[in-house]
């Protein structure tokens, strides 16, 4: 029997409904929702599974939706930060270990001692998460596995985006968080709009999909390319959420979340 499900559009209205607002949960506060994310969608991913035909390979994924925004969309970035977060090894099981809000200081699991099995290492090996991220050493290369100084950073680095789609404004805000392959676009991002020296709301990002490959495996990542600065009424709207969501806090994602690549799963060896 099929597990798949079926996907209902919930954008048209009927015309007896059009009239009615929202009410029956004014009692809630913004810690009691989940603000949705966008996945750019691989091979492996479990909405290709949950939603075949719909939800497809190398194209965004609205997560509050359940809703595919093709292989391109336009955005506008309301407000953009940086954390850390330190997983177990996949191949024992996994599991937080240390986590750190703002990249800088340890929100849990500081000055803390951690054995880790690594795949293909008999012995042990033990990481220091000390009394910051910085201190600890662990997003330096070589930090995963001490004798070996090509290895990956033992900590992962998470950028968060909150954005705006000024096509879909009733599918904002939502959030897109790039790691690990996806690094290198965030940084190439991140300097393009350093540059306009203009807040981030007011100017308008295309996202795509590129292409990236090691060896035999190959991947997708977002592409970005600004789009011009946005018209006078978005920029009413995106400079209130900028304001609104300046202090909001990602949920962390389990780690089973951060997206397989390819069926051996691209390892983090591959330059961010």
């Amino acid at each position: 029997m099929s597990t798949a499900l079926t996907k209902i559009d919930m954008s048209q209205v009927p015309d007896f409904l059009k009239d009615e607002k929202s009410s029956g949960i004014n009692g809630l506060d913004q810690s009691d929702f989940r603000v949705p994310r966008i996945k750019l969608l691989q091979p492996l991913s479990p909405e290709v599974r949950d939603y075949p035909g719909v939800a497809i390979p190398n194209v965004f994924w609205h997560t509050g939706a359940n809703k595919s925004l093709g292989a391109e969309f336009e955005c506008v970035m309301l407000n953009i930060s940086k954390r850390v977060i330190l997983w177990a090894p996949r191949d024992t099981g996994g599991g937080l270990l240390a986590y750190s809000n703002d990249s800088k200081y340890w929100t849990s699991g500081g000055n803390n001692e951690f054995q880790v099995k690594l795949k293909g290492k008999k012995e042990l090996v033990t990481w220091r998460t000390g009394k910051d991220v910085e201190a600890s050493g662990l997003m330096d290369w070589g930090s995963s596995d001490p004798d070996d100084e090509k290895s990956a950073p033992a900590a992962s680095l998470v950028y968060e985006y909150i954005m705006f789609l000024p096509n879909t404004p009733e599918l904002s805000p939502c959030t897109l968080s790039l790691y690990r392959t996806g690094v290198r676009s965030a940084k190439q991002l991140n300097t393009s709009l350093l540059m306009v020296r203009k807040p981030p709301y007011c100017i308008k990002v295309r996202v795509g999909v590129k292409m990236e490959q090691s060896g035999s495996d190959t991947w997708s990542v977002p592409a970005f390319n600004l789009n011009g600065y946005v018209d006078k009424s978005t920029y009413e709207v995106t400079k209130v959420l900028s304001d609104r969501y300046e202090d909001y806090k990602p949920e962390i994602q389990p780690e089973e979340e951060m997206e397989p690549t390819t069926k051996k799963n691209v390892d983090d060896n591959i330059p961010f």
